[in-house]
């Protein structure tokens, strides 16, 4: 079990760690994935990841703190920002799935 002290001293590098990362999967989809973003639907899930990015981002500002109720706030946009970035990956998905059945009907 990791103690608070270790805890309070690894988890902000952590999720700065994955917010750079997160912003390097931008970079990826934009340069390897070019073809998929052309369609309504890959637009809507790569711009998804920037709501990842802010999550976590938000996620490294609250676990700075030194108590909870201190990172109440930041973790409550944190889970706000994860779950805007999930309805809009589900909104793609459905866009997705409506143009083949389009495609596939006609």
């Amino acid at each position: 079990m990791i103690s608070s002290a270790d805890a309070a001293a690894f988890l902000p590098p952590t999720f700065q760690i994955l917010t750079g990362l997160s912003f390097a999967a931008l970079l990826v989809i934009r340069f390897f994935a070019g073809r998929a973003l052309s369609s309504l639907s890959g637009k809507l899930i790569a711009f998804s990841v920037i709501f990842i990015a802010l999550g976590n981002f938000l996620m490294s500002q609250a676990t700075a703190k030194s108590s909870l109720s201190g990172a109440a706030e930041f973790l409550t946009l944190a889970g706000a920002s994860f779950f805007v970035g999930a309805i809009i990956v589900v909104i793609g998905l459905v866009v997705a799935a409506r143009q083949s059945t389009a495609v596939v009907t006609k």
